[in-house]
C-alpha cells in the first residue's frame, strides 16, 4: 500500500517533513515519482510505529543509591 508522506507521518506519529527527512537519510524508504512526489510503504510506517511504541514501553531505570 503506497501512502503519501502525509499519512505516513501520521501513522507514525512524526510531522511529513521528518518523514521526508527520514527518506532523504535512509531512515525510512520511499518510491519518488516521475513528479517528485514520495511514496512510503504503509506496512513499513506500521512497523516503525510499532518498534517506536515499544521503546516508549520500557521502563526508566532509576539511579542506585
Amino acid at each position: 500500500d503506497a501512502i503519501f508522506a502525509s499519512q505516513a507521518a501520521q501513522i507514525i506519529g512524526i510531522s511529513a517533513e521528518t518523514a521526508r527527512a527520514w527518506h532523504r537519510s535512509g531512515r525510512l524508504s520511499a518510491i519518488v515519482t516521475a513528479n517528485g512526489v514520495r511514496l512510503f510503504s504503509r506496512t513499513e510506517c506500521e512497523a516503525l510505529r510499532r518498534v517506536r511504541d515499544a521503546g516508549r514501553e520500557r521502563p526508566v531505570p532509576t539511579p542506585a543509591a
